[in-house]
């Protein structure tokens, strides 16, 4: 009895809501109310020009096929915390044809999204060309007065790129405050397949901020954002659980990508680090913790580059205050060269500044090179690099710490407690023409008992030992110049100078070598009685601050280290 009590005030609720549905077609604007909800949309809908549409707060807009919500005018969707504005498809299959903005006018009023609920979108097939496959949830072409902020956008689809949104062609809109989860770039038979939770091209400056992406995926990468040809602002946003290269950052355009929690991201391809940055323009990498992820590579020949972070061919990039810490990249055959666990850094020019970094318990583990930093130029300065490990047979397993190539500047950072299979437990230099390498610790670090160099390894490569011009200088090196490793006979070309070989009575750091020992928590800061204080060069010191902010020279000369005494903070 009780059960047909339920059955039936089950159907009089669904009575009552067909009672009160309203239809929609074509031509739409005025004002939904909550009398009139749900809205049922039973062929294509569009806000033609110079028109507006008020959506209220509890409204539901429902698809019951593959339409599209075209806006040519205004749309002001507004709910609350209490009452949002569900716009969705019944069926994932074919769900809706997503909202799209399209011939708008530039004249033409903002549109504003707050508190809404998006979901079941489906757009683009095999069959569909260009724009036609770009957007799952959204699609804005040429148009920037947009504001989308506290809304769910969520279980999208798009054969092409943008699951979430496309911005596409001088679309700047704000991206707030959301919940992208569960969209998907590309399905069976795309060749796009590109940004997951959205997606920027061709002069999009999109500011993106304060988002969570999670669990988003893209066949071809960017699983939570994909830009090309456009300027990123990446600030304070979410980045967890998400699939390929999930933040895919490519071809013309300046960059900040700060404050933002990148973690526990999977990513599957032979260039698939968390974060990877092929903007040719200015880039700032700011104040992110980017941690836990993992590359997976193909079982393809090529090179793996980065698991944390990976920044290639910019004319000039930053990569400041960052805790990059327990990433990893790995592949199932040993057919490929692993570079940088924690930041792969390869730019046109000489414009990389690495500095005031904590880079610790990354991992290369198969042909590797680089387990903390891999760069090719540029300054590495007041850097905190423990417990990383680059693992692999011969001839690879090289530079725990840094691997670096042609010419750098490597000042002010502590290399401690890293491990590398075969040589260059703590750093390994190809090359290094021109390279100094000045007020550094690189103590404590260690090799296989077959390698050789356990704190530092010197390849001359195809440099005649004089012609190398490499200055060690003020440093702390256990084992001193002897049980520095290299390729020729004697490292002659190499001016090694006022060094010192001694304990360097760190705080409290790491109990143990390579990134099997968690150095979360450890204090690499001096000691009162250390002997590295007051013990570098002050005429190579670069900076006003070390790594934690404190006035580099706190007393009369510059301390040996990435910590200043008295900045007592670790990892």
């Amino acid at each position: 009895m009780k059960l047909k009590s339920i059955i039936f005030t089950l159907f009089l609720i669904t009575q009552c809501m067909l009672v009160n549905a309203t239809n929609v077609s074509g031509n739409v604007y005025g004002h939904w109310t909550i009398a009139g909800s749900p809205y049922n949309v039973i062929n294509n809908i569009n806000i033609p020009i110079d028109s507006t549409l008020i959506i209220d707060p509890g409204v539901e807009v429902v698809f019951n096929a593959n339409y599209e919500f075209v806006i040519n005018g205004r749309l002001l969707a507004q709910g609350n915390v209490i009452d949002t504005i569900s716009i969705y498809a019944v069926n994932t299959i074919p769900g809706f044809g997503g909202i799209r903005f399209e011939n708008i006018n530039n004249n033409q009023d903002s549109s504003i999204f707050e508190f809404c609920n998006i979901y079941n979108a489906r757009v683009g097939s095999s069959g569909a060309s260009g724009t036609n496959n770009y957007g799952g949830a959204f699609f804005i072409n040429n148009f920037s007065k947009i504001r989308i902020q506290h809304c769910h956008i969520h279980n999208n689809v798009t054969f092409g790129a943008g699951g979430g949104i496309s911005c596409y062609a001088n679309s700047n809109p704000l991206i707030l405050d959301n919940l992208f989860n569960l969209n998907t770039a590309g399905v069976a038979g795309s060749t796009i397949a590109q940004g997951g939770g959205i997606h920027c091209a061709i002069n999009s400056h999109a500011v993106v901020m304060r988002n969570h992406f999670t669990h988003n995926t893209a066949a071809n990468g960017g699983s939570a954002i994909f830009t090309s040809g456009s300027n990123v602002n990446f600030i304070e946003n979410l980045v967890d659980s998400n699939g390929r290269i999930p933040l895919y950052f490519s071809s013309s355009g300046n960059g900040i990508i700060k404050g933002n929690t990148v973690i526990n991201n999977i990513a599957s391809s032979s260039n698939g680090p968390a974060i990877h940055c092929l903007l040719t323009g200015n880039v700032l990498i700011e104040q992110n913790e980017i941690a836990y992820n993992k590359n997976n590579v193909a079982a393809l020949s090529g090179v793996g580059t980065g698991g944390g972070l990976a920044v290639i061919n910019s004319t000039s990039a930053v990569i400041s205050k960052n805790n990059i810490h327990h990433n990893i990249i790995d592949r199932l055959t040993n057919t490929s060269i692993l570079s940088g666990a924690g930041i792969y850094a390869d730019i046109n020019g000489d414009s990389l500044l690495i500095i005031d970094n904590k880079i610790y318990n990354n991992a290369v583990l198969k042909y590797c090179q680089g387990g903390g930093v891999y760069l090719t130029k540029g300054i590495l300065i007041n850097n905190l690099i423990v417990n990383n490990g680059s693992y692999g047979n011969s001839p690879y397993g090289r530079g725990g710490a840094i691997y670096a190539t042609d010419s750098v500047k490597v000042f002010n950072n502590t290399i401690a407690h890293n491990y590398a299979y075969r040589e260059g437990g703590g750093v390994y230099f190809y090359g290094g023409k021109g390279s100094q390498f000045k007020n550094n610790i690189v103590y404590g670090n260690a090799v296989h008992p077959t390698g050789s160099g356990k704190q530092m390894y010197c390849f001359n490569g195809t440099l005649s030992p004089l012609s190398n011009n490499f200055d060690i200088a003020f440093c702390d090196i256990e084992g001193g110049y002897n049980d520095i490793g290299h390729s020729y006979p004697t490292i002659t070309g190499t001016i090694y100078q006022s060094n010192l070989d001694t304990i360097p009575l760190f705080v409290n750091p790491s109990p143990g070598t390579s990134d099997s020992t968690d150095a979360t928590g450890s204090n690499f800061s001096l000691q009162s009685s250390s002997s590295l204080i007051n013990a570098g060069d002050s005429i190579s010191n670069l900076v006003n601050y070390d790594i934690q902010g404190y006035d580099r020279i706190f007393d009369t000369q510059i301390d040996i280290g990435a910590y200043e005494y008295l900045s007592v903070i670790g990892p």
